[in-house]
């Protein structure tokens, strides 16, 4: 449900015990929604461990979710 309320653009961190499942406890999930057209269209995700480079993370995810929208809206307009 965290992950339907995000903006997009924004970064949400989930970490361990947050999401959800105890086979995941020594994980981490950054999700980044994108939106195609000024409509929310999907979202890019990077699973890894507990202690990945989150500022890292967080800025690629920010960076390619912005990138894929603006590539899917000039492709759509483009048809």
């Amino acid at each position: 449900a965290t992950l339907l309320r995000q903006r997009p653009g924004q970064v949400t961190i989930l970490i361990g015990r947050e999401l959800g499942k105890p086979e995941l406890d020594k994980t981490s999930l950054a999700v980044a929604r994108y939106q195609v057209n000024g409509q929310d269209a999907g979202a890019l995700a990077v699973l890894g461990p507990v202690r990945m480079d989150y500022p890292r993370v967080t800025a690629v995810l920010r960076y390619v979710s912005q990138q894929v929208g603006q590539t899917l809206t000039v492709l759509m307009r483009d048809e």
